[in-house]
């Protein structure tokens, strides 16, 4: 009988589960002893909380916005781990962990089953770093976990099959395990959920926001305005995109006003190409776009359908006109003895470092703001550090009414230069 082995990998938004951290990301992959592939499975999952590290796994909180959760994908994994003999992966312990706590929240029972873990089997090391030592080329980007379980699998069929490397002289590397004896394992059937698995190429791939995008084109064409109507409804544009996101109500509440105020498409268009220059402008004051800058644009860019070349015209032009000025403006917006409350982790940077909590908070104490721990209804402003987070704290505040900041707009606001 030819025994079949479950491969799979996680992506987390921490280390901890009992800091309640959850799985944004599984893929499995189903393949015999002797390494042939059978299938492939990965989605990501909405953990229900924010993000985490973006910097390690790659994934913003848009991505995981329609996601499954794990609960919708229950049923498909425990589907695809049926008759398997064991599961592996690469620092198995820790991915066990997670994938038990989260079918412990669903209340569904998990069979007991045996492990392989190729960090053990290697004597140690990073997936990538193993694979290097056994020929195998990784391709694709590591902390994905479709392509971290493709190349353990790689490395799984390496270790079964070859046994060696070039430095086995260096390192004492255990004995594979005997397979002989393993009886496949019988996981519970459970129901599938109603979201079907998702992965990060599509939902990296979808178009955000097209209700409000699709809509502009009720609008009517060459229709005559007043420019106080046009200043008006730019004003209310810098208000809803403060959060840097555009909600299905903001979507609805921009159309309306554009056709109560008798804008046209064309002056729509006008307005958010002037929004988007205004915000190239002032990002460019300083005689340099930098890379918390420059996405920040990127993401205003796409929120109001307006195409990369154009900003990047945008960009071209107001540098050649601003040559070397140097930022030398009052912040716009005065916050001072306003409460603000932090969400997320930041991603700006001082000095060349990440910005921590700390010094986020000694920033906003400088500029006069109060602040807070806690989402609660008196709290006035939320710094996001990710648009689409769905912390707590975020949630409280979307239900409040609070007024969101992205963290790009709050610095800028308090005059803060970040990097």
């Amino acid at each position: 009988m030819t025994l079949e082995l479950a491969v799979f990998d996680i992506e987390t938004t921490g280390l901890f589960t009992g800091r309640h951290d959850r799985i944004v990301e599984i893929a499995m992959i189903r393949m015999t002893e002797k390494g042939e592939i059978l299938d492939e499975f990965v989605s990501l999952v909405n953990p229900e909380r924010d993000i985490g590290p973006t910097s390690i796994h790659g994934l913003e909180s848009s991505d995981i916005a329609s996601a499954p959760t794990f609960r919708d994908l229950a049923g498909e994994l425990c589907e695809r781990f049926d008759g398997t003999t064991l599961l592996a992966g690469h620092n198995v312990r820790f991915d066990q962990r997670f994938l038990l706590s989260e079918f412990e929240r669903c209340e569904i029972k998990a069979p007991d089953f045996s492990v392989m873990c190729t960090m053990s089997l290697c004597g140690g090391g990073k997936l990538v770093d193993c694979c290097a030592d056994f020929g195998i080329e990784f391709d694709g980007q590591q902390h994905s976990a479709l392509d971290d379980s493709r190349a353990t699998a790689m490395l799984l069929r390496h270790l079964l099959v070859t046994g060696t490397s070039d430095v086995d002289i260096y390192i004492d590397r255990p004995a594979p395990p005997d397979l002989r004896g393993l009886l496949p394992i019988c996981w519970p059937k459970v129901p599938k959920g109603n979201r079907p698995p998702l992965t990060r190429q599509h939902a990296q791939a979808r178009v955000h926001n097209n209700s409000y995008l699709e809509r502009i084109i009720e609008l009517r064409t060459s229709a005559p305005c007043h420019s106080s109507d046009e200043m008006a409804y730019s004003a209310l544009l810098e208000r809803v995109l403060e959060d840097r996101r555009i909600e299905d109500t903001e979507s609805a509440l921009l159309i309306e006003t554009a056709l109560d105020w008798g804008l046209s498409r064309e002056a729509v268009a006008r307005i958010h190409e002037d929004f988007l220059k205004r915000l190239v402008i002032a990002a460019l004051l300083d005689g340099v776009v930098t890379e918390v800058e420059s996405r920040d644009l990127q993401t205003v860019a796409r929120l109001l359908g307006l195409d990369q070349t154009l900003l990047k015209s945008q960009v071209e032009l107001a540098t050649q006109r601003l040559g070397a000025a140097t930022r030398a403006v009052a912040p716009a917006n005065d916050l001072r003895g306003k409460s603000v409350c932090f969400t997320g982790e930041l991603r700006s940077r001082v000095n060349g470092d990440i910005m921590t909590r700390e010094q986020a908070h000694f920033f906003a104490a400088a500029a006069g703001l109060v602040i807070s721990t806690s989402v609660t209804k008196s709290l006035n402003i939320l710094v996001v550090a990710d648009p689409e987070t769905q912390s707590g704290k975020a949630k409280k505040a979307r239900d409040y009414g609070t007024r969101i900041l992205a963290e790009n707009v709050f610095w800028n606001s308090i005059g803060v230069s970040t990097t």
